[in-house]
Order: structure tokens, then sequence, then C-alpha cells
């Protein structure tokens, strides 16, 4: 894989001069941040605006029209094989909805990522998983089907599959999509408490603002209209102090899609 400039403090993710097209249809133009190590950070905007389309160009879902985009100092853009092995088995992502097997147990989907990507035995991978489910509250959990828990405890169930590697980045797109208040708060105060006790680093896609005020360090806001990044710092700041009267206005008013 091919490096930037070695630095002393390498950001977990960073975006240069990104443009997001399929086609001659641009999404989104001139993107450029970095996600900082340890910090829980969220890309927001109102709808049609790409964030989830974002989110997977970084991913490696889909590559970008134009731009360069770097994990842990590692360009993330086209590489394959043995590079992009490496590159995801470094990353936690959990999809919108959860993406769990319904034909599978809860445990079973958690060590999916071991099966795939480690050599370790089938009781091996039982306890990693067993100590995930630990870590999300769901170990009384682990024989169940998806279909026989909560929506909420498959949220979480999604966040354990994500930690199985030990990641020291985890991607989530829309976590709370579908969630009831009290079950929303609930996986808000998983996030921030795993961020804490692991130190990993979290970017999280989201819409909701009551998430993004409770636990963002950061947030990324990108405006549909104007096709690119529009804000960028503590949701607090940006809504109290923005020069851009379309930020303050989204961020106050709550208009998320």
């Amino acid at each position: 894989m091919t490096d930037p400039p070695a630095q002393n403090d390498v950001a977990a993710v960073e975006v240069r001069n990104l443009r997001l097209a399929f086609g001659p249809k641009i999404v989104m133009d001139d993107l450029t941040f970095e996600v900082r190590s340890g910090e829980i950070f969220f890309i927001g905007g109102n709808s049609g605006c790409g964030k989830s389309t974002l989110f997977k160009h970084i991913v490696g879902l889909h590559t970008p029209a134009a731009g360069e985009i770097y994990v842990d100092g590692h360009n993330a853009v086209g590489v394959t094989g043995d590079d992009r092995r490496r590159l995801l088995s470094g990353i936690g992502v959990s999809y919108q909805g959860g993406a769990l097997f319904g034909s599978m147990t809860i445990l079973e989907n958690v060590c999916l990522p071991l099966r795939e990507f480690t050599d370790l035995t089938p009781g091996q991978r039982r306890s990693v998983g067993l100590s995930k489910l630990a870590l999300v509250g769901l170990e009384d959990a682990a024989s169940k089907l998806p279909s026989e828990i909560s929506g909420g405890m498959q949220k979480r169930a999604a966040v354990a599959r994500a930690l199985a590697l030990d990641p020291k980045l985890v991607f989530f797109d829309e976590p709370s999509a579908g969630l009831d208040p009290l079950s929303s708060s609930d996986l808000d105060k998983l996030i921030a408490t795993l961020s804490r006790l692991l130190g990993t680093t979290f970017v999280i896609v989201s819409h909701e603002l009551r998430s993004i005020f409770s636990i963002a360090d950061r947030l990324l806001l990108l405006d549909a209209a104007r096709k690119t990044q529009v804000a960028l710092g503590p949701p607090a700041e940006l809504r109290d102090s923005s020069p851009d009267s379309w930020v303050r206005n989204f961020l106050t008013a709550g208009a998320a899609a």
C-alpha cells in the first residue's frame, strides 16, 4: 500500500480533496477532513446530502471519482487482495439495520469476522464472541436468533460483531435507525462507554441530532444543495457560533432527514 508522509500523530481517517460521483452526477465534492484517533466523530446533514455514500467510500465499498482516503495512515483507495484484507481486518463496520443473518444465532453472527480473518479454533472463537457479547450486555442472548430479540438488542449485537477483531476504528451507518427514543439513548450510552473503555475511534453516520449533541466530539456537516462540507467541529459550537446561518438553523431546528 502507498502511505502518506510520516507523521507524529497519524489520524484514524484522513480524507483529502475527495469527490464522490456516479458517472457524471457529482454527489459531493471538495471534502477534506480528518478523524482523530479516539474520538467519536459524526457525519451528518440534510436529506440526500451523501452521508451514507461518504461512509461507503471510506470503508471501500465505492471508489471515489477523485481524491485520497487514508485509514490509519494507509491508502484505502483501490486496494485489493492481501492489502484490502489487512485493511478490513483493522476496522469494524456496522451497516444500517445491523445486517445480522437471521438463520444464525447471535453468537454465530458475532463470530463471523473471526472465521473470516483469523485462524482461531472454534472454541477460541466462541470465547472471544462471548466476551464481546458481554461488553454489550448480551451474553444471555448468545444462543438466540435475531428474530428472538428486540431491535435495540439487535443493534447491540451488531456493535459486538463490529468489535470482534478488536479494531481501533469502528464505523456505524445510522445505528439508531428504527429504534425508540429509550433504546436509541441506551445505544448512545453504550458507544460512549466503549469509546472510554477501549479507546476505540468511532465514525458514525447519523441524522439524529439528539445523538449528535449527546456523544459526538466533532461533527462533519454536509449540505445537499452545495454538494460539499459546510461545517466541522464540536456540535454545540457549530450551533451557537458558526458563521454559516444554514448550519446554525439546521442544528437549532433539528430538521435532519
